[in-house]
């Protein structure tokens, strides 16, 4: 792994970048925010940002803050030494309405505490750019291998602010709000993204930069009501998260993601969920040992909100333009329009969960109704008629709509908690879809409308659904290893994946990301007979992490591994940094690895990085 020594130095080269193009932006490189009032700065998550970041695909962050609910199971950081006599996180003051609370009047009198953090991230591509290309037997011609931006460019140059509140006007109501401001400079790799429409787009960086990097926005704001001990509302603006495996999204399904600004498994989950406007109810069912939760998500959103933003859309770390295709067209594709769920009643997503506890175990049943939130799937393509010649011929250029269509997820998941000697918290979560669509690959039958003289031509694609059952299991466990750190445990965490596909015949030719005819599913029979099944790679994920010197450095390191026939993965380290109660500093990067660049984390390659992270909380 090549690492800078000092993060100046990925700061200082990126104010020698940008000094050329813009000098006014060079403040937007100063890490110790000599001008934070005039400008965002990125801030994430509720909580300290450096021990609640998530670092994996698939997650294996720690868990999120939040409420808890009855027999939940947490398995938590090392915690640091406190200093002698530093105060706890509950006897921290909070600012109420009028004043400083009083501590009598505590569950009384209405408060409201409000917080929040300006940070900047910034990073470096540090791969060499060698244009790598391999050759194709298939095509008959080279294709490119490297991805993403030259050495020295910026990976990302975020700038955030985040503010949060709660207003507690009495003992059974409360008001959360949470606000977060994002400013991002152009990048030289977003030169790459494969823009929706780009006969609209003069200039993809600027589009890139206003769509995705840029944001002004009240994400959370909802209102919980506490009816009666045993029922509650939560409704407003929120996430919600099912599911304990984080990235990996087997029950954690609710709300959608935007991973556009970095490599997502690098960033808390938290900080990448779009929340939606949602009513959650909570019943809790003391006789039983558990509670019932109802999700209504009555798409009040922006539609593009209400589902994943595709990689496609950005170049520094989005999918490579897909070059590697079967099906070889004298048609262009003139833009691509996205279908996306409308603000409809009938397009409401339903939702219920079952959380329980039996002696030591915790358990959840899920079942939700929703939109395929990725990948959007392509159903059809326009040739329209060229206006330009007087027989009505149809234009070579070409329309092509992707849709977001229903499906049904189904699942469960256990958390056990071993007591000592084994000290080791268990989690398995395991997700059935029964209708999940694929697109075909592009060499597949279509289906042409009659053609008319004068009127636009429609061609549907062939789509698939198939059964896909997911699981995972996770292993937690604090672990001294003396020779490694004397005075605090070392969290270690293990992760096995795995997702199948079956199918009931093996003529299907389907891909996991659409136009990439490199991510093919492969079927085979099973032993049984009958139906065919797709086994993909088990995704194989080590993490581990500690304190040093009461809290003032935390190491993590995070490998992934998916093996097999095109075996690709990555390995992130990151060093954290706590200075005093209010500022936050870390240092990482990451070195991706991939046999096959048009496949799994190959898609990745050649964007080592080397960043930085400083945070200032208030």
């Amino acid at each position: 792994m090549r690492l800078f020594d000092r993060r100046l130095s990925a700061w200082g080269e990126a104010a020698g970048l940008l000094s050329k193009e813009d000098g006014v932006r060079i403040v937007w490189t100063v890490p110790f925010f000599v001008v934070v009032v005039g400008y965002w700065f990125p801030v994430f998550g509720q909580t300290d940002p450096d021990t609640e970041e998530a670092v994996l695909t698939p997650s294996i962050e720690p868990p999120e803050e939040g409420p808890k609910e009855p027999g939940e199971i947490t398995a938590k950081e090392p915690e640091p030494a406190k200093e002698p006599n530093e105060p706890s996180s509950t006897e921290e003051e909070s600012f109420e309405v009028g004043g400083w609370e009083e501590e009598e009047d505590e569950e009384e009198a209405p408060t409201l505490t409000v917080n929040g953090f300006i940070q900047n991230q910034t990073g470096v591509f540090v791969s060499p750019d060698e244009n790598k290309t391999m050759f194709d037997e298939g095509l008959n011609k080279d294709l490119p291998t490297d991805h993403g931006g030259r050495f020295g460019e910026l990976s990302m140059m975020r700038s955030t602010l985040q503010l949060e509140g709660d207003w507690n006007p009495n003992g059974w109501t409360g008001v959360h709000f949470l606000f977060r401001g994002v400013r991002s400079l152009q990048l030289e790799s977003d030169a790459d993204a494969q823009v929706p429409d780009p006969g609209a787009v003069a200039d993809p960086k600027k589009w890139v930069q206003e769509s995705f990097y840029t944001e002004d926005e009240l994400r959370e704001l909802y209102v919980d009501i506490e009816s009666a001990d045993w029922l509650s509302f939560r409704i407003g603006r929120q996430q919600v998260t099912w599911g304990d495996l984080g990235q990996y999204r087997l029950l954690d399904v609710i709300n959608p993601v935007d991973s556009t600004w970095h490599f997502g498994p690098l960033e808390s989950f938290e900080d990448q969920r779009i929340p939606l406007w949602i009513v959650k109810a909570l019943v809790d069912v003391e006789a039983a040992a558990g509670s019932l939760e109802f999700v209504w998500v009555p798409m009040l959103d922006d539609p593009e909100d209400t589902v994943t933003t595709p990689l496609t859309f950005v170049g520094a770390w989005g999918l490579p333009p897909p070059p590697k295709q079967e099906f070889q067209s004298s048609l262009q594709i003139r833009r691509k329009v996205f279908h996306f769920p409308e603000n409809d009643i009938e397009n409401s997503r339903l939702g219920v969960r079952w959380k329980g506890e039996l002696s030591d175990l915790t358990y959840t049943f899920v079942y939700y109704w929703t939109h395929q939130l990725t990948p959007p799937i392509p159903t059809y393509f326009i040739q329209p008629v060229d206006p330009g010649s007087g027989a009505g011929a149809l234009q070579s250029l070409i329309d092509v709509h992707l849709e977001y269509p229903r499906q049904q997820i189904v699942g469960l998941s256990f958390d056990y908690a071993f007591n000592h000697p084994i000290g080791t918290v268990v989690r398995f979560e395991a997700a059935y879809e029964p209708d999940h669509t694929y697109p075909a690959v592009t060499s597949a039958e279509k289906y042409t409308d009659d053609y008319v003289p004068g009127q636009d031509l429609a061609t549907r694609f062939t789509t698939y659904e198939k059964h896909v059952f997911s699981y995972g299991f996770q292993l937690m466990r604090p672990t001294f290893i003396r020779f490694l750190n004397p005075d605090q445990t070392i969290m270690l965490v293990l992760q096995a994946l795995d997702t199948v596909v079956f199918s009931d015949t093996d003529k299907d030719r389907f891909v996991d990301v659409p136009g990439y005819d490199s991510t093919e599913v492969t079927l085979k029979k099973t032993k049984f007979g009958g139906s065919y099944y797709e086994a993909h790679q088990v995704t194989l994920v080590g993490s581990a992490f500690t304190y040093y010197l009461h809290g003032l450095l935390m190491p993590r390191v995070v490998g992934v591994y998916i093996p097999g026939p095109d075996p690709g993965g990555f390995v992130s380290g990151t060093l954290g940094l706590t200075l005093g109660t209010s500022w936050r500093a870390a240092l990482g990067g990451t070195v991706f690895l991939g046999a096959d660049p048009y496949k799994n984390v190959g898609l990745f390659r050649d964007r080592d990085e080397v960043f930085g992270r400083l945070t200032y909380q208030f």
